[in-house]
């Protein structure tokens, strides 16, 4: 028979296991309302900004012959440090880019929203285009994903009462992020390894009027609820977290050579990548060894053959945290525990 104290102990643990088992399988619901007030937490600082702008100004002449310009340029940092309330700056960070891949993130919490309402089932199908979607960039999975959060799919061309069901109902994505208070993203194409046609091309308009758009202020705001567990649900964040996490300097991925080739070994990096001929981008979450942790958001109307863009930023941003140059009073260079690989 227990002894009456190892029976009270084996008693509380589990009720610890069963609420723990409870909780993975109704977490707490994060509201757009929480979501909201989480992001307005968010302050803008002039003297990051101030410095940020000398890393563009400086990135800009270094980078002059792989046609780095000021007006193709924006960078956007967060500095989120445990105790404090984060704080922002950046150069050209609410100006509007072509954001290529990086919409990805966007589609990724959208679909973790409709994850936990109910609305699309966690089929294996689903979790496996999830998976490459954000780890591989795989277009062909993140057009599945798009047609099963809005309902649609293409096709050839559309009478005009058609087409504009379609584009209301293309406008899913949209709808949820302004509701998380988003205003500066437009998140409903596709992605492409050729080129739209039919009816995507018709809602896409003759001059690309209505492309995707992401604002490196924006996608850093996006970036952070995620991994700090403001949306939908911690799981789904962690869910995204684990597709995105990345090696920094990874030369068997194509994502971690970016802002993850301008960061000291050993950080922790999760980011997200998009590239073409014409655009060169990566949105991260750095854990530093030493320093603050931060987002970096980088785009650039740069070719993909110019990783070393993004990953020289990082390391100018990097170095800045370090050393105190930043905000001096916000980044104290400390030795910080991080979670294990395979962590938040």
């Amino acid at each position: 028979m227990l002894q009456p104290r190892l029976a009270a102990f084996a008693f509380a643990a589990v009720l610890v296991a069963a609420q723990t088992s409870a909780n993975a399988d109704n977490p707490v619901r994060i509201s757009a309302d929480s979501t909201r007030a989480a992001l307005r937490k968010i302050t803008t600082e002039p003297e990051i900004s101030a410095y940020v702008k000398s890393v563009a100004d400086r990135a800009c002449r270094q980078f002059k012959q792989a046609g780095l310009t000021p007006d193709g340029l924006a960078i956007a940092v967060i500095l989120d440090e445990e105790d404090r309330e984060p704080v922002m700056g950046g150069y050209n960070m609410n100006r509007p880019f072509y954001p290529a891949s990086v919409v990805k993130l966007c589609y990724a919490l959208a679909l973790e929203e409709a994850f936990a309402d109910g609305r699309i089932a966690r089929t294996p199908e689903v979790l496996r285009d999830l998976d490459l979607m954000l780890r591989i960039s795989s277009n062909a999975a993140t057009n599945r994903i798009l047609d099963l959060l809005t309902g649609t799919e293409s096709g050839p061309e559309l009478p005009e009462a058609e087409l504009a069901e379609f584009a209301a109902k293309r406008q899913a994505v949209n709808k949820y992020l302004r509701r998380l208070g988003f205003r500066d993203i437009n998140a409903c194409q596709k992605t492409w390894d050729d080129a739209p046609f039919g009816r995507d091309m018709q809602f896409l308009g003759p001059n690309y009027e209505n492309r995707n758009r992401m604002t490196a202020a924006d996608t850093a705001r996006l970036l952070w609820i995620i991994k700090r567990g403001k949306a939908v649900s911690r799981p789904a964040c962690d869910e995204i977290l684990k597709h995105i996490r990345r090696r920094p300097g990874d030369p068997k991925d194509i994502q971690a050579r970016r802002i993850g080739g301008g960061v000291p070994p050993g950080s922790g990096l999760w980011s997200k990548a998009g590239w073409t001929s014409s655009t060169n981008h990566d949105a991260a979450y750095v854990e530093l060894p030493i320093g603050s942790p931060f987002v970096l958001v980088v785009f650039t109307n740069t070719s993909y053959k110019y990783p070393e863009i993004p990953a020289w930023i990082a390391s100018e941003i990097t170095h800045a945290i370090q050393l105190d140059r930043l905000r001096p009073e916000f980044t104290p260079a400390t030795v910080r525990m991080r979670p294990p690989a395979g962590g938040r």
